[in-house]
């Protein structure tokens, strides 16, 4: 991530996530907690298995493609989201989770 596109995207990925959070904010209900920490937990287990056994999506496109397609899919069939704050909390917390397992890993590895 040393070069100006890696932090380009980490910057892009952090605008979004709090954007994301703003809008759930205000929402009726404002942000839900525990869909927040739902999604947050979803972001690091999605970074976890992608780092592990899919790889990037430049070194396997098909095999990344088709995760993604299946987390997306048992993600909707687990999280019964009927409301705006729960869709928005979620996506806010996948992209949070997702951020800090991404620095916690930068961490771990230099």
């Amino acid at each position: 991530m040393d070069s100006l596109t890696g932090y380009l995207a980490k910057g892009f990925e952090l605008a979004t996530a709090v954007g994301t959070l703003e809008v759930a904010r205000r929402t009726d209900r404002g942000i839900d907690r525990e869909h927040l920490v739902l999604g947050f937990s979803l972001g690091m287990a999605y970074r976890i298995l992608e780092g592990e056994y899919v790889g990037r999506f430049r070194e396997h496109p098909l095999r990344y493609l088709t995760f993604l397609s299946l987390w997306l899919a048992i993600t909707r069939a687990v999280l019964p989201m009927d409301d705006e704050s729960g869709n928005y909390s979620v996506g806010s917390g996948v992209g949070i989770g997702s951020l800090v397992f991404d620095v916690v890993d930068r961490k771990r590895e230099s």
